[in-house]
């Protein structure tokens, strides 16, 4: 949002941040950050594996590189439970790993890969609350297809930090 601020200043004189809409603030401090975390999470675990689902909303559909992997958002919890046990890595990309779909699929003992936030160490931060290695799995995105991959050729890793997670949620 600062670079957008410094540009309105540069072309409209005498403007101030609550002069912008808030939509437009929104989409600079969080949409846009957000989607790029999660198209380059996306594009390093499909390095991994072609065999890679995802959910949620969002205009995933119109991206060709993505469009097969999307199943669209899932709306009751007894179906998100069964995706989150099913599948063999869950992943995360957010501003903090304490997010309610993360304690979700933790609580239905789904192993799951938590990126590193500015919040951890904190009050805030997942790894004040949960182990990492032993409730969940945490990467930065250098770490990512790495983690993934020993993640995935673990069963008995993946089962262990699943049940783990479930108890300790």
């Amino acid at each position: 949002i600062a670079q957008l601020l410094e540009f309105v200043r540069r072309h409209v004189p005498g403007i101030d941040a609550s002069m912008i809409d808030p939509a437009i603030r929104n989409f600079c401090d969080e949409y846009f950050p957000r989607l790029m975390d999660r198209t380059r999470m996306l594009d390093e675990i499909l390095r991994v594996s072609d065999r890679v689902g995802f959910f949620g909303t969002g205009p995933w559909q119109e991206w060709p590189e993505y469009a097969r992997h999307f199943g669209g958002y899932i709306n009751t919890p007894s179906k998100l439970a069964l995706v989150f046990r099913r599948t063999r890595v869950n992943l995360h990309s957010g501003g903090t790993g304490l997010h309610p779909r993360v304690r979700d699929c933790m609580a239905s003992g789904g192993a799951i890969l938590v990126n590193k936030s500015p919040f951890d160490g904190t009050r805030f931060g997942m790894d004040c609350h949960f182990e990492p290695g032993r409730d969940y799995v945490e990467y930065e995105f250098s770490t990512l297809v790495d983690e993934a991959q020993a993640l995935l050729a673990d069963d008995e890793r993946r089962s262990r930090i699943g049940a783990a997670a479930a108890e300790a949620v």
